[in-house]
């Protein structure tokens, strides 16, 4: 069972108050909800959030940095160059 070696469930709890968008919702209850959870296994849980168990594995991990760095660089993903994921509402014709 992975496990958080520096962070707690209070920060857990205490980063999950401080977020409103929904991946690091999502990622924040999925690794509390895991750590709560004696007798659920890590690909279990991560199936409930839509994801793997190695992905839950990746956030256990990544959240034990909770303990020294603020949230914002922690549950949030860095912005990538090129081009936006969703299209605009609207469409050239053609």
């Amino acid at each position: 069972m992975a496990a958080l070696d520096d962070a707690t469930l209070d920060d857990l709890r205490e980063a999950l108050a401080e977020v409103e968008d929904k991946k690091p919702t999502q990622r924040l209850m999925a690794v509390i909800n895991y750590l709560e959870e004696d007798s659920a296994t890590m690909a279990e849980v991560a199936e409930r959030y839509g994801y793997t168990g190695p992905w839950l594995s990746r956030w256990v991990g990544r959240l034990d940095r909770l303990a020294d760095e603020p949230v914002e660089q922690v549950v949030y993903d860095d912005p990538r160059e090129g081009r936006t994921a969703e299209l605009s509402g609207e469409r050239p014709v053609r």
